[in-house]
């Protein structure tokens, strides 16, 4: 599938603090560029230096709370349309290292893990039909 075909986003609980949001949306971000390299750029030359490659389609940040996160996550895996998803979790936010996120996370039940953002690639149609609704980031009342 074409990269004009595919598309990808990042929801964040816009009741995060700030530093929060932010944070989650980067390791997001990141998440989603490990799984998906052919989404960046390749280096792009200066008049005097080279500059990493940045990603080919946008990426926005979209706002909702952490009912609608939780929504879109079963929603999305319910699908089985080809929707990778990418769900940051507040237990891994709370984490000082990842050692500690992977024994805290291997005691906890999938249903009840909260996240703080969740990252949606696949076919445009599918992530549109599950996020075409959602305001951009910050969103005060979204």
């Amino acid at each position: 599938m074409s990269a004009e075909q595919q598309k990808t986003v990042i929801v964040v609980d816009r009741h995060l603090p700030m530093g929060l949001a932010v944070n989650a949306a980067s390791i997001v971000s990141a998440m989603v560029a490990s799984a998906c390299p052919q989404i960046m750029g390749p280096p792009v030359r200066t008049a005097d230096s080279e500059l990493p490659g940045v990603v080919l389609t946008p990426l926005p940040v979209l706002a909702g709370d952490s009912g609608l996160l939780a929504s879109l996550w079963g929603r999305a895996e319910a699908q089985g349309s080809g929707v990778d998803v990418f769900p940051f979790t507040r237990l891994a936010q709370g984490c000082r290292t990842y050692e500690q996120y992977v024994s805290r996370l291997g005691s906890a039940l999938t249903r009840d893990l909260e996240l703080a953002a969740l990252g949606l690639r696949g076919p445009r149609r599918q992530v549109t039909s599950l996020t075409g609704d959602l305001p951009l980031y910050p969103a005060k009342d979204a």
